[in-house]
Order: structure tokens, then sequence, then C-alpha cells
């Protein structure tokens, strides 16, 4: 017994040996990679980071641990990995639209351009409005009308200065009407809030919320997107609806801004690799996202032309 042990010994300390020695030879990664998201546990965030970490871990051969941390709309969280976090690569955040979001409505002093851009990794279309099955809304016009009766009383829940807030701004001027815009929090509250009976219309994509929709405790109104999604085809447009309105969601990684090049490439190959496989596509089904993988350079050009349709909406934060 004490032999075994004797040797357990060692090989601990020589896996300790190595690793500070692969640290110390700046050898990367030669540790975990944590990635920091924004929001809670359980929403679409949160699937694609852990779907995305599962993947990366076998790439990178380390183990990379999804962190959650929720509140003010995500900016505890970017302000975290852009302020705090040390900047040798072990610390990516994971964040979407809303750090444009974030910048544009002034919740923050800061975007996009303030941390190293490692790529976009997925993108979604599919937000969709779900209704109870006991709802009087069983179409998108239906909301509609009773909107423009009820100025001001149809009560939609979103998360400020987030993309749900943004659909419920581009909804109202679209339809000239006035919604009762109440911050709930992100997906996972949303969901508790209706489950609970204390919303009436609930916005989420598809992936988090499909459980729901198989098992008939939700039914989706429409899809907040320019076409039908093919994973769920019965899903109509609001466009097809009458009411011209689409979004699309893309989720980036970014480290803090004075982490080395070398290291942040070298993420960067390893995503580019898992979100090109079919592995990954077959799973991303699985949560109805689209791998979407662009490399640096591209990203900070499409989030920049994501940056500009959301500035549409600034006056509403004034």
């Amino acid at each position: 017994m004490k032999k075994i042990l004797v040797i357990l010994s060692i090989l601990i300390l020589s896996v300790s040996i190595l690793s500070a020695q692969g640290q110390k030879d700046g050898v990367y990664p030669a540790k975990p990679i944590t990635i920091v998201v924004p929001y809670g546990a359980g929403g679409d965030t949160d699937l694609n980071a852990r779907m995305l970490a599962q993947a990366l871990e076998k790439e990178l051969n380390v183990p990379v641990i999804v962190q959650n941390m929720n509140g003010a709309s995500g900016t505890i969280a970017t302000a975290y990995v852009k302020d705090e976090a040390e900047a040798d690569g072990y610390t990516v955040l994971f964040n979407h639209s809303n750090t444009l979001i974030n910048y544009m409505t002034g919740l923050t002093d800061f975007t996009y351009t303030d941390f190293n851009v490692a790529g976009i990794a997925v993108s979604t279309a599919t937000s969709v409005w779900a209704v109870p099955p006991t709802s009087k809304y069983t179409s998108i016009q239906d909301v509609v009308k009773d909107a423009k009766n009820r100025p001001g009383k149809v009560v939609f829940p979103v998360l400020t200065a987030a993309t749900t807030h943004m659909q419920a701004l581009d909804f109202e001027k679209v339809t000239g009407t006035k919604l009762n815009i109440v911050d709930i929090g992100g997906t996972a509250e949303k969901l508790q809030a209706f489950l609970s009976g204390s919303i009436d219309i609930l916005t989420a994509e598809y992936g988090s919320i499909q459980e729901h929709i198989k098992a008939g405790t939700m039914v989706p109104l429409g899809i907040f997107a320019d076409e039908r999604n093919p994973l769920f085809p019965e899903v109509p447009t609001f466009k097809e609806q009458g009411v011209d309105v689409s979004q699309v969601k893309i989720f980036f990684f970014s480290f803090p801004k004075e982490t080395p090049q070398e290291r942040v490439t070298t993420f960067t190959q390893a995503l580019e690799r898992v979100v090109k496989s079919a592995e990954f596509k077959a799973k991303a089904d699985e949560y109805m996202t689209k791998p979407d993988y662009s490399n640096p350079a591209d990203s900070l050009k499409r989030l920049a032309a994501h940056a500009q349709y959301f500035e549409q909406f600034k006056t509403s934060f004034k």
C-alpha cells in the first residue's frame, strides 16, 4: 500500500512539474481555461457555451470550464473580464449581441473593440414568441390587435438593454403599438416567470424552450427571422404574419485586450476546427444553433454592422 502511495505521489508531482514547466516555457494552454458567461444557467448563451466548451476541451487538451456570472444585463461579467481577469489566455468571455447593446444604451462605456476578439462561433435566428396553450393569442396579429386596443397594457418580458428589449422596440416601431415592457431578466428568469403564470408572452430562443413546446406547455406564435427554420418549419415568421421584423444573434469569444496574440490565435484555430466539424454541427442542430465561424478580422466587421443596426433604437434609452 505504501509503495502504491509513493508511486501516486511521484506521478502527481511529475504532472505538477510538467504543468509548471509548460507555463514557464510559454506552452499554451497548460492549465484549465475558464469561459465566463454573463447570464444564468439554462439560457441559450449558457447552453451554447457548454456545447463549445466540451468540444474545445478535445482540441486544446485541457479542461474548459464554464463560469456563470449573472447580473446587470451581462455587464458585471464583461467588466470583470475586461478589467479584472488576467490577460494570460486562461479567461475568455462568451457573449453575444448584448455587448453592443449595453454600450449603445449607456449601460457600459466599453464595447467589443475594448477586447481581443477571438472569433464568432455560432449564431441564431430562432427567437420565438410563445404563449400558454390557453392564451387568447393564436397569432402575432392577435398580439398586434390587442396592443393597439390596449396601449401600454400588453406585458412583454425582456432583459433591459438586451436583444429581447430590441425585439420589443422593433415590434413597436413597425406595428405602431405600445407594449408594457418589463424587465424580468434572462432566459432562465423569464422561463420561471412564464411557467409560474406571471407573464403571458415569452420570448426565447427555440432551442432553450423546445422541450416545453414538445410537451404542449408552450405554443410558439412566430419566429423573429427572415424565413422559417427547417428544423421547426411549422412555426411561421413574423413577416408572414404582416410584421416586418427579424433579428440575428451572434455569439463570440473575446479575451482581455492585452492577452498575448499568439495565445488568442491558438484558441481561435481550435475554435475554427470545432465549429467546422461535422460532429459539432450535429450537436448544434440539437439546440437549433447555427455553426457560424468567423475569424477575428471578419468578426470585427460583422460586429460593426450589427452595432449599426442597433443604433436606430438609441433614442429610446435617452
